[in-house]
């Protein structure tokens, strides 16, 4: 099962926690019990689903509304053939839930925006302090291995969420938001923080790098169709040029 697979599974897990014993959705909600993205993912939508839930119960029932819909439904049981069914009273009832939740829907936020300043920031705080940078697998073929070699370019980073999870990275917490952070050997030291884009909302302008220095630390901060980055070297500005 992919977070995609899991995602269509879990759009029809109801808030609440109602169908935490449906085997149905057991798998999809292991996953994102271990996917720091998809339990965020889950967690906004069931914050969604339960803030609608809750607008649709404040709209009012118009008197007389179950007496229009079953009179509706004689009227075209006996004129079947010579008039189309009274839609009407259906269009009149998606109208008042509209009325009630509109304009709400087309403002829902589409996520938390990627502040690229204060994840740098805090990325760079995080390196300075008393760092543990944890084990990574530094066998051929992982994605340690690639980083630390020369001929690869940090930017294409071929990474995702699963792998990394996959491979013991370390889980840190910045900006309120579960990141993965893998660190390197090359030309100094380096410690790339891998943020997946799930609920995240990414600006034109933080997906080109955007250089930022601290004391003797130095970041870079970048955004790609899955993930948000921050790099920060040890080793001053001009190394995170080199191997962007």
């Amino acid at each position: 099962m992919t977070n995609d697979d899991a995602k269509f599974i879990l759009r029809a897990y109801r808030p609440g926690g109602r169908d935490a014993d449906d085997p149905a959705f057991a798998e999809a909600l292991a996953r994102a019990r271990n996917d720091p993205a998809l339990g965020v993912w889950l967690q906004r939508e069931q914050a969604w689903d339960a803030a609608v839930a809750a607008k649709l119960r404040e709209v009012p029932v118009p008197a007389g509304l179950r007496e229009s819909i079953l009179a509706g439904a004689d009227v075209s049981a006996t004129r079947r053939q010579r008039r189309p069914h009274p839609g009407w009273v259906w269009a009149i009832a998606a109208l008042l839930v509209l009325s009630a939740i509109g304009g709400w829907i087309v403002v829902r936020d589409p996520g938390e925006r990627f502040d690229a300043a204060a994840s740098a920031r805090l990325a760079m705080a995080e390196v300075a302090g008393p760092h543990d940078g944890g084990r990574h697998d530094t066998t051929p073929g992982s994605l340690a291995t690639w980083l630390a070699d020369p001929s690869h370019r940090v930017a294409t980073f071929p990474g995702d969420a699963e792998r990394l999870r996959r491979e013991g990275c370390r889980v840190v917490r910045l900006a309120g938001r579960d990141v993965f952070e893998i660190c390197f050997e090359r030309e100094g030291g380096f410690h790339l923080y891998v943020m997946p884009r799930a609920g995240l909302r990414i600006q034109s302008e933080d997906l080109a790098p955007v250089f930022r220095a601290r004391g003797q630390l130095a970041s870079v901060t970048w955004a790609d169709a899955h993930h948000a980055y921050v790099l920060v070297s040890e080793t001053g500005m001009d190394a995170l040029r080199r191997i962007l």
